[in-house]
């Protein structure tokens, strides 16, 4: 039975997750060294295109990675 419960709460904490849009999640997203990477949707300089995981989508272009 836990079993099943522990399945439900991760399934209600990845979709709380995805809703936030989060970069690590986004197909767009490329990692570069550690946990910072680049926002392949995104155009123009690359300082501007730099991203840490844990930020969230402001470009609008947020895509589920699966």
């Amino acid at each position: 039975m836990s079993k099943i419960t522990n399945y439900i709460r991760d399934k209600i904490v990845e979709r709380k997750w995805l809703k936030e849009k989060p970069c690590a999640a986004c197909k767009y997203f490329d990692y570069y060294m550690g946990s910072a990477g680049i926002c392949t949707a995104k155009s123009g300089c690359s300082v501007t295109r730099m991203r840490d995981y844990s930020d969230f989508c402001d470009c609008g272009c947020f895509k589920k990675r699966r």
